[in-house]
């Protein structure tokens, strides 16, 4: 409901505000809701297969949609693989997800498709939510404790191979090959790893306090719309006159500046989620 109440006020609501008289803020509401030209990919979850194909069309606000497009793709397969596939044999299921995705990624490049249609198409992105119904399901099969050596080694693995790149690379490139082949896959196992630590380390261990910490739960419980509000909250209060390169240096540096601006913006898009949760999508969840 939340999307499509995003899309709704920029499709519908947004352009009704344009008028000559609003002057930049006029403007500003013109560039982000071009994507009324395009919005059948929108509504139906369809926007990274439209950035595949035509690359980044720059829309403004609506371009954060496509990740959430992916996840609605699989959310629709997912189910169908748990009724199909015993329950034992679905984290083999996963991993076979994992490795395919790995598989399509480099074949894809090594026949020259475009890097952008590799970070935004299912088939080259479905390990990272693979790796969550992996997490998941060794969660529903057992004793998930027993996994927990195997975690750890892992997480230690994913985080010297990612270090490796990085400084191989000299950082972690959007689309950098290595990063879009094997870099994807070392952070799936990097997080999934983790959140796996944290399921199955001991009651009272330091992990476990990390990962049902309440704050941390809140964040989890606001990151839809968190997501959903970091870029349009940004950009009203830029257009509010609160630039970061207007922000005021500190000794000739203007990274204090910048980090002010950022602590505006995460407190602002804190406050916009605590409000849609409470007035919006609690609501629907009951």
């Amino acid at each position: 409901p939340l999307y499509y109440a995003v899309l709704f006020s920029l499709i519908v609501i947004l352009p009704a505000l344009s008028h000559p008289a609003l002057g930049h803020l006029s403007n500003a509401v013109v560039k982000y809701t071009e994507v009324r030209q395009h919005q059948l990919w929108f509504w139906l979850y369809l926007s990274n297969v439209y950035f595949a194909l035509y690359g980044w069309v720059a829309h403004g606000i609506p371009d954060v949609l496509w990740s959430l497009g992916i996840e609605e793709q699989f959310y629709l397969a997912w189910p169908l693989i748990v009724w199909l596939v015993p329950l034992r044999s679905l984290p083999r299921t996963c991993l076979w997800l994992i490795a395919g995705a790995l598989a399509i990624r480099v074949a894809a490049l090594a026949s020259g498709v475009n890097p952008i249609a590799v970070y935004v198409l299912l088939p080259t992105r479905m390990d990272a939510l693979a790796t969550g119904a992996f997490v998941t399901t060794l969660v529903r099969c057992g004793p998930v404790s027993a996994w927990l050596p195997a975690a750890r080694r892992i997480f230690a693995a994913a985080a010297l191979a990612l270090a490796a790149i990085f400084v191989w690379h000299r950082g972690l490139w959007l689309y950098d090959w290595i990063v879009q082949t094997a870099g994807y896959t070392l952070l799936c196992g990097l997080f999934g790893a983790l959140i796996l630590i944290g399921i199955a380390s001991p009651a009272g261990s330091a992990p476990r306090r990390l990962f049902e910490n309440r704050w941390l739960g809140s964040v989890g419980r606001y990151a839809y719309a968190l997501y959903l509000f970091h870029y349009p909250v940004q950009e009203a209060i830029r257009l509010a006159g609160l630039h970061p390169n207007a922000m005021p240096t500190v000794f000739g540096l203007t990274l204090p500046g910048q980090l002010v601006f950022n602590v505006i913006v995460t407190g602002a898009s804190l406050a916009a989620a605590f409000l849609s949760w409470h007035l919006f999508e609690k609501h629907f969840l009951r």
